[in-house]
């Protein structure tokens, strides 16, 4: 079962014309992938969230069958000097990201 799939609003999704099961890129100024989408009504439109994106797509990682359910690295789509001024702790809350249907 693949769960590496990007979760959006269905209303985000129509005005991006991006159909349930479609293929889209997500991109950001660092760094970008490919993944299917899933529309649902449980994200605001506006947001969108990708679970278990934890980078199994390199092969140096020692997990089998991880790296073989592929999974796009979240990280390295935000900004790494980006951190919580109060806290002093890494931000990753990712921004300025890009959702396009591929054809």
């Amino acid at each position: 079962k693949n769960r590496f799939l990007l979760l959006i609003n269905p209303l985000d999704a129509e005005s991006r014309s991006i159909r349930e099961g479609s293929r889209v890129r997500v991109k950001s100024p660092k760094f970008q992938f490919e993944l299917d989408a899933r529309l649902t009504d449980e994200m605001m439109p506006g947001v969108i969230s990708i679970p278990h994106g934890w980078g199994h797509e390199s092969e140096e990682t020692l997990q089998k069958i991880a790296v073989e359910n592929g999974g796009g690295n979240l990280n390295a789509l935000g900004d790494d000097k980006a951190f919580d001024p109060v806290s002093g702790n890494a931000d990753l809350h990712i921004r300025n990201i890009q959702v396009t249907p591929l054809r």
